[in-house]
This record gives C-alpha cells, structure tokens and sequence, in this order.
C-alpha cells in the first residue's frame, strides 16, 4: 500500500471527530480535505498558533468571510512508511495569497508561500497559481499541517470555503519539466492570440453585416462575406471548427480551406468595385477589372474539379499559392492606377488596404506562416470599420443637423407668425385709447408727454411685430411682390428726406445722391422698396455719432436700380461682415435692437429678386450696396399689378426719440445727488419723474459721459443700464469702481438681459444691486433709498469710533487703501495746528470736492469733522495715559489753538469735561 494520509477534523464545539482516513497512492488520483478553520482578527505568527487549543477549530462552514481577517486551517496525515512517495502536491482553491507551514523533522516548520499575488513562475493555467509541490522526504508527518490564509479580493473570499486537495507522486510530474513548461505556454499564448484575432474578425463580420441590413449598401454584404470566407478559412486551426468539420465528413476541411480562401478573395474584388464605383468613376478601367473578376471565377470553377477530381495532384498548393499571388497584384495593380487617376477619399481607403493584404499574401507564400496573415487582416478591417464609422457619424450629424435645422425653421416660423399676430390685438387695445387721449384739447402737459411717450413706443413695437412678421411670411412662401410700374425717384427721394429732420436732431451730416429732373419708369413693389431703405437707413443713422455723415446715392443702369447708402462710424469687421444678415445678430450687443432689420432686408431684397452686399473698413465707414432689376420681363405675371403708384404716400417713419433730458436740482443743495445713465430718452424721463423730489439728478445718455459726470459730480448713487453706446453699464461699473475717487459709490444696473448668468456678471463687477426690466418704479425707488439709508445706520452705529480702528461698512480694497492714506497723513500732521482739509488735500491729490463727498459717503463725517474727530481722540489718549497732564498742553499737542474750544468739543463728544474724563480713567 502506498501512503494513506489522514485528515482530522475539529467541531467548533470543542471536541476532535470525524477523523477521516484517505489512502494515497502513486496513481495520481487527487483526494480532497476539507478546512477547520481558527479565525483571528489580531495577526498570529505560526509560534502563536501552535500554543492553541485545537478544539477551537472548526469544521463549519463560515458564512460571512471578511476580507483581511486571519483563517487559520489545521490538517494531519497518518504516514505508511511502508512504501513512502517521494513527492507531495498540495492543491488549493485560488485565493490571493497563502502561506503553508509544513512540520519538518528537525522540528521546526517550515513556510511555503503561494497565490495570486505571489508568483513563483509562469502558470499553464490559473489553478497553478496556488499549488505547492514538495519533497516528501525531510517532512515530519507525525505532526498536523497549517495554512494561513488572509483574503484581499473576491478569490481569496471564495477559497475559504471551498475545498483543496492532496496529490502523491513517485516521480516528478511531468508539467514541472521547464522544457514541456515553456512549450505549453507558448502555445496557450499562440492560441490566445489566434482566438482573439478571429474574434475581432468575427465582430466585424456581424458589424458589416448589419450595416448592409440597415443601410441596404451592396458594397456593405461583399465585405461581411470576405470577412465571412476568412473566418472559414482560418477557423479549422481552432479545436471547435476542426471538430465541427469533422462530425461532417474528415476531408471537409480540405475543400472549404481552400474555396474559402478563394471566395474571400473574389469578394474583396467585388467590395472593391462597388465601395469605389469603378463604373461610374473610371468607366475605361470597369471592363477589364470586370474581366479580370470573371477570370478568378473560371479558375475557382478548374480548380475545384482538379481537387475533387484528384485530392492529391502534387501541384494543387502550388497552383493556389501562385494564383493568390499574382491575383494580389493584379488587384494592387488597378487601386494603384485609380489611386493615381483620381484621389477619391474611397479608393485611398482601398488602396492602404490592398497594400497590406499584399504584404501579408507575399510573407505568407515567402515565410511560410499562415498566422502572419491573420494580424494584418484585422488591422485592414478594423481601419476600414473605423472609416465607416466615422463617416456613418458624420452623415448622421449632418442628416440630424439639417433635419433638426429643419425643424427649428419651421418652428421659428410658425411662433414668428403666430406671436406677431397675437402681439398686434393688444397693441392695437393700447393704441386707441391713447389716440383718443392726444386728440383732447384739456390734457395736461405732463399728460400729454405721458401718453406721447407711451404711443410712440407702441409704434415701435408695433414696427417690429411687422418685421417679425414680413420674415415670418417671406420664409412661409406667403409674402409675394406686388410690383407696378411709377417713378421710382419720386418715392425714393420721399423716403430720404423723411430722415432729415432726424439728422438735425443728431448733428450729423446726410447727402441725397438722387438724379433730380429724370423720370425713370420703372417696374417695383413699392411697400418692398420703402422697408429695405427705411431699415437701411435706419441702421445707418443709428451707428453713426454725433458730427457724423450719411449717405444716399441712387442711381439705374440697364433695367437694373443700383442703391448705396454709406455712414461714417466704428465699421464692421470681416467676421461682422460675414454675419451682418444673420438673423437676431447684433453688431454691438450694447445698442438697442432686435437683430432683424438687415435679415430683413436680405429676404426682402432677395424676394425683389435683386442683390445685396455690404463692405466695410473698420473704424471709418461702413457701405450697403443694392441692385435691384426695374424691368417686366424680370416678373411674374401674377406679381404685376395694374394699378397706379401713389407718389403723394404719405410715409410713417417711426425714429426713437433723441433729444437729450437735462439734469435737474432741487431746491435743496443738502439733497443727495442721483445720477443716471441711461441711453432710452423715455426711460430717462421716467426715471428722473420717479427720483427728481428727493434728490439732486443727473443725466448722462451713454456710458462714457456717465464715467465723466461721475468724476465730475461724486454722486451719492448711480443707476446705469447695461446696453448703451460706446461705453456699456459693466465697463462703467468697472471703472468707477477701481477709480479712488468713486469706488464708494453705489451702482445699481439695469437690464432686458434676463438670466442669472447675467446677474452674476454685473454683481462680480461690483454692482451693489441688479434689476431687471421692466421694473417696479416703487421697488426702485425704495431699493435706492434703502442703499443710502443702511449706509447711514451703519455711520451712526459707528460714529463714537475711529474709522482707523474698525470697519463701519465693507469697504472695498480701494476704499482701505484711500483710508490708509489718510491715515497716514494724519500720523505725521494731525497735531500740527496749521493742518486743515487744504493741507490734506495737497496730499492726497484728489480735489477737495471729492474728498468732501468721499469721507461724508464712508463716514458720515465732513472733512473739517473729520479731523477734530480725531484730534480728539488723540486727545482722550493722552489724558488716559498721564493723570498730571495739563488740559491746555493736550489742547496744543493734538493740533487745536484754543484749549477752551477744545473742552467746549470734548465736552460734546464725549459728555463730559477733559478735567472729569482724565479723572474717570
């Protein structure tokens, strides 16, 4: 009998039972032992283990292994040393790390360490990564066997419970040869490698394969089908389609091998000439490459009777190779030539592949290796699905952006459409009545401006409605010409003198060019001609400054009207350019506007079937030049009318208002002084109405006369828009609050821009308050009383003590580092007599307005109050520190002239005389 090994196991409940005898022989037969574990959470050393009673092993099955707690396993073997092994295997489950301690007969044990994450040597397979073979000879069987096993991941969880086994052998096992070793890793490295390559091949080929059923593309199915025949060809080196061939009859391999290869290569042809469209892009080269596919077809068809024929006809591998040789390069051949006759973006993708199929056949035939092949297929496959892909995304991108495009036109259209009419019932509900109001005699001035005010904005609303709506039409296909024949001069020099007066108001200088005595007859819509040189010349007026020119020249040549209007001003850039009729784009986000008029000019002049261009140079002018055809033959029947053109039109211009508000005072010079940037002459108005009671108001009509009133005035509050001509509400918050001078004073901005993005914006520039329009008159109002008013509070609960020594309010960088300058300044001069608000000017540089206003809006303090403050409280200082002092000495060494008007000061501040104050501390 070969050794019989015998495992003990310990109950949980204390007692040794269940001692199970196992018989081992040189059979190699595995026989398992089961686990009685001794669980530790502290970390035991093997001394430790072996001090404990082995009636707190157990045999039961852990339910709830935990990662980094010790398990402890005890096992004994019962030796016949009748005839002993020479070799031991211990087998265990794979976990990550475990240590075996082996009883020798020296007496000590020895470890052995093996797991995951304890490599000994390359592994055939994972199994191996926890066994442990040894020498049978030095090891003292008489004594139990341990095994320490400490889990980190999910394998060593599992391997707690499960079970291992023991293995005898009288040689040496065979796997442990380093030779067989090498070999078997080799292979299960090649075979991996194969496996894998005819996967990916196998996942492009269903890849392709639904593309052709999506996409219902020929060229599509040639390439699944080559891919197809490739994997038949290369898969019976695979243990599964060897067998699977077999079952079917022992020499199927032999036929599909080469037929496969074979149909692989005529679909790659095929592929080739539909991908490319050989037919239609090199209609001379289609019938040879036609002919060279049906040549490879009759030799596959001779072919195949040899083989079947006669099996083995000595020249057949020969004949194969040869014929897949020269076929490569026939093929190379004519992607050579459509690659040279014409670059197409698909004969360049065939072309790289070609070249590497090529190389591969050629390493194949020369090195005798089927498998160098197989690599360079799926490099070849995975290159071409990486096109498709990429050009499948991008003609999804584009069918998505143009359906969505689509979509979007629609739905702008429809809302234009619908919004508009909607926008006109309650513009008309507000028109009426106010027409009643004006044409009432009794009406009171303030009335009457009111109601002036409120009409002419309704019309302006009114005009964009129409605009939104022209375009809404235009787009629609519902807007058509109504073109007649009349001088077209007349209505032209109609509508340009009608901007006349506007071009007084803002001093700026206009140039009719219109031929005077000629009568040209021509053929136009006039109601589509006003619309382009109203908003033409609307655009102009409202981008040139004041001192300005504009220009109008008009003249026709050949039937065709040729219109040029050109104004001075900032001009507009090349990306302006190209965006200029793009709909709702505004050249300077900070003018007023709806970013329609000149879209609407485009559709409308486009829809007059004539031509628009604009020209530019940045900075000095900017120039629209329209031609326009004024002959019948150009229009449709149905779009030219009989009836005569009215030239007497009277024409209903609605210009923004631009005559500047002055500035108002009140009657009270302690009153606040409010000032406001606005660049709306009606919302000027109603805001100088709202605040012109109670404080001192100021005017300012864009952003860089505000920052100029600001410096000049010191105002104790702003409120600024944020959309304005040549300097916007954020630039102007920006600067005057980095300006020592007014980094004081609070900014409240007001805007159309809705969102908090926006809020966020003016806040981060140092806005003390942010509203939006429309806005409450009353919460205005009540927000800048309230501003000024904390202010106030804060002074008064601060009044008793050094701005020196606290902080009143949050005051900004700007503002410390103009305290600190004051401070000192007084460190070196306050206790000179001869120091006044003058000399402190003189140092701080600013003007002694602005100081005044400055230190009265941060301390609540005049200049004069504000040194005698502190002169006194250097004075309260010194009495505090010397008992003996004199009165009239303090009085002299702070700076004041008078001992008795320094008591009489001292008395106020502090309730009570400098004797009594230097006597109470």
């Amino acid at each position: 009998m070969f050794n019989v090994l015998t495992t003990y196991f310990l109950l949980f409940s204390a007692l040794i039972c269940n001692s199970q005898n196992i018989v081992l022989d040189s059979v190699n037969v595995p026989e398992n032992f089961k686990n009685r574990y001794h669980i530790s959470k502290e970390e035991l050393t093997i001394d430790d283990i072996l001090k404990v009673d082995k009636k707190e092993f157990s045999n039961r099955e852990i339910k709830n292994v935990e990662i980094g707690t010790s398990y402890w396993n005890i096992f004994s073997f019962t030796l016949n040393t009748d005839v002993p092994p020479k070799y031991i295997e211990f087998n265990f489950a794979v976990t990550d790390k475990i240590t075996l301690y082996v009883p020798g007969k020296n007496g000590e044990y020895k470890n052995l360490i093996t797991g995951l994450s304890y490599p000994t040597q390359k592994i055939v397979s994972l199994q191996e990564s926890s066994k442990i073979l040894l020498e049978a000879k030095d090891i003292n069987f008489s004594k139990p066997f341990y095994t320490h096993n400490k889990p980190m991941t999910v394998y060593g969880l599992q391997s707690i419970n499960e079970q291992g086994n023991v293995i005898t052998y009288n040689e040496k096992p065979l796997y442990e040869n380093s030779e067989l070793r090498k070999i078997l890793i080799d292979n299960i490295t090649f075979d991996f490698q194969f496996f894998l390559l005819i996967g990916m091949i196998m996942i492009s080929f269903v890849f392709m394969f639904l593309h052709y059923l999506i996409m219902r593309k020929v060229y599509f199915l040639s390439y699944a089908l080559y891919l197809f025949f490739l994997i038949f060809n290369y898969g019976y080196r695979t243990p599964f389609f060897y067998n699977f061939y077999s079952e079917i009859h022992p020499n199927l391999y032999f036929y599909l091998n080469q037929n496969c290869q074979m149909l692989a290569n005529l679909s790659y042809m095929f592929f080739a000439k539909q991908f490319i469209d050989i037919k239609q892009y090199y209609p001379r080269l289609n019938p040879v490459y036609n002919f060279a596919i049906y040549l490879f077809i009759t030799f596959i068809v001779i072919y195949n009777i040899i083989i079947i024929t006669n099996p083995f006809y000595p020249y057949h591998e020969d004949i194969m190779k040869t014929s897949v040789y020269i076929l490569s390069l026939i093929s190379l051949g004519f992607v050579v030539y459509m690659f040279v006759k014409r670059k197409l973006t698909y004969t360049a993708i065939i072309f790289i592949g070609s070249i590497m199929l090529l190389i591969g056949y050629i390493l194949c035939i020369v090195l005798d290796n089927f498998f160098i092949l197989v690599p360079l297929v799926v490099i070849e496959t995975t290159l071409f699905m990486s096109v498709i892909s990429y050009l499948d995304l991008r003609n999804f991108k584009k069918a998505l952006e143009s359906d969505k495009l689509r979509q979007i036109n629609e739905f702008k259209s429809k809302f234009f459409s619908s919004i508009s009419h909607e926008f006109r019932t309650p513009l008309t509900l507000i028109s009426v009545p106010i027409q009643e109001k004006l044409e009432d005699n009794n009406l009171s001035e303030k009335d009457r401006s009111d109601f002036e005010m409120i009409n002419r904005n309704n019309k302006r609303l009114l005009s964009l409605v129409d605009q939104l709506l022209d375009l809404s039409r235009i787009e629609g296909g519902s807007l058509s010409l109504k073109v007649r024949n009349g001088n077209i001069y007349n209505l032209l020099d109609v509508i340009a003198n009608s901007f006349i007066h506007l071009s007084n108001k803002k001093n700026i200088s206009y140039d009719i060019k219109i031929p005077e005595g000629e009568d040209v007859e021509a053929c136009f819509d006039p109601d589509v001609i006003e619309k382009i040189i109203v908003n033409l010349l609307s655009n102009a007026f409202k981008y040139t400054l004041n001192g300005g020119s504009v220009i109008l020249k008009v003249n026709s040549y050949t039937n065709w009207l040729n219109l040029e209007i050109k104004n001075t001003g900032n001009g507009l850039s090349k990306e302006q350019l190209n965006r200029i009729f793009d709909r709702f784009y505004q050249v300077d986000e900070n003018m007023e506007g709806s970013g329609i008029g000149l879209t609407l000019v485009k559709e409308l002049v486009g829809l007059h079937k004539g031509l628009i261009e604009a020209d530019s140079e940045l900075n000095k002018w900017a120039c629209f030049s329209i031609k326009i055809p004024i002959s019948n033959d150009v229009y449709l029947k149905e779009e030219i009318l009989n009836a005569e053109l009215n030239e007497n039109k009277n024409l209903q211009i609605h210009l923004d208002p631009s005559l500047p508000i002055e500035s108002n005072k009140t009657s009270s010079e302690d009153a606040p002084v409010l000032l406001i940037v606005e660049d709306n002459i009606d919302l000027t108005k109603i805001l100088k109405e709202a605040f012109e009671n109670s404080f001192n108001v100021v005017i300012a009509n864009n952003g860089q006369n505000g920052v100029e009133l600001a410096l000049e005035y010191i105002p104790d509050i702003i409120i600024s828009d944020i959309m304005m001509p040549i300097k916007d509400g954020i630039t102007l918050t920006k600067e005057l609050k980095n300006n020592e001078s007014t980094s004081h004073i609070p900014i409240i901005l007001l805007t159309a821009k809705v969102g908090e993005e926006n809020e966020l914006t003016g806040i981060e520039t140092g806005a003390d308050d942010y509203m939006y329009k429309p806005f409450s008159k009353k919460i205005l109002v009540a927000k800048v009383k309230n501003i000024l008013e904390s202010r106030k509070k804060l002074q008064r609960k601060y009044s008793g003590k050094s701005i020196f020594k606290i902080n009143p309010i949050n005051i900004s960088p700007i503002d410390q580092e103009f305290l600190n300058k004051i401070e000192t300044v007084f460190n070196e001069k306050l206790t000179d007599p001869s120091f006044n608000v003058k000399e402190l000017s003189k140092y701080l540089n600013p003007s002694l307005r602005t100081i005044e206003r400055k230190l009265k809006a941060i301390t609540g303090l005049t200049p004069v109050e504000f040194i005698e403050f502190h002169r006194l409280e250097l004075g309260a200082e010194l009495l505090k520190k010397d008992s003996n002092i004199r009165i009239q000495e303090v009085a002299y060494d702070v700076g004041f002239n008078s001992p008795s008007y320094f008591s009489e000061r001292f008395k106020e501040k502090y309730g009570c005389s400098p004797t009594d104050y230097q006597y109470k501390n």
